[in-house]
């Protein structure tokens, strides 16, 4: 019987490292394209969960500002004030608040609310950050909000692309209102007597397609 000296043994061992290495190598690169997958996915989950937060907070921000400025409007009302005498803006132009008088809801000559501004985002704003106050000489009505009179209102334009839609549905969500899809402006909002919110809250968000733009709007005062 021929017995085979440890030299011949050498090309197999060699074979069989090479072998070996090059399925841990394999598995090293299956592992590494997985943990990728995982990172990225994460990552995508993550940043629509953090939208979806910023959102909802921001709504409860404004739906708080709403409460602040309807008790500021009822104060003045309360004390006698004639509801087209209610002031809401400086009368030149509906992004500035009205100078503080007892007729006015700023102030703690009037209503004693403070203005209370959104942190700034350009994804997010169709005409700036800035709120529109509507006084209501001005004559717009929210039907079957209270009766077919004007409302004092308080409106904010949001862009019509992702984050103003994640902001109009978390608002909307709130308040209770559908949001799959959300509501629609039936044509031009001139007289905003078409909103289609539902009527109790007294506010809400809508889709307004003639301006290619979500508006939120709330009534701060009810006729």
């Amino acid at each position: 019987m021929r017995i085979q000296n440890s030299q011949e043994f050498e090309p197999v061992k060699a074979n069989l490292k090479a072998g070996n290495a090059l399925f841990l190598i394999l598995i090293a690169v299956a592992l590494f394209a997985a943990l990728t997958f995982v990172v990225v996915q994460s990552s995508r989950t993550g940043a629509g969960s953090t939208d979806r937060e910023t959102s909802r907070l921001e709504a409860s921000r404004i739906m708080a500002y709403v409460n602040q400025l309807r008790t500021a409007t009822l104060r003045v009302s309360a004390r006698g004030t004639e509801v087209q005498d209610i002031e809401v803006n400086d009368g030149n132009s509906t992004a500035s608040i009205c100078t503080p008088s007892p007729n006015c809801i700023f102030g703690a000559e009037g209503g004693g609310a403070i203005e209370v501004q959104l942190n700034a985002n350009a994804a997010r704003d169709h005409d700036g950050n800035t709120w529109a106050y509507i006084p209501f000489s001005e004559g717009n009505t929210v039907l079957e909000v209270g009766t077919d009179a004007a409302e004092i209102l308080l409106l904010r334009y949001f862009n019509a692309n992702p984050t103003g839609e994640r902001l109009c549905t978390a608002i909307n969500e709130m308040l209770s209102i559908a949001t799959s899809p959300i509501p629609v402006i039936d044509g031009s909002n001139a007289s905003l007597a078409t909103f289609p919110a539902t009527p109790r809250q007294g506010a809400g968000c809508s889709y307004d397609g003639a301006n290619n733009r979500y508006v939120f709007y709330a009534t701060l005062l009810e006729n």
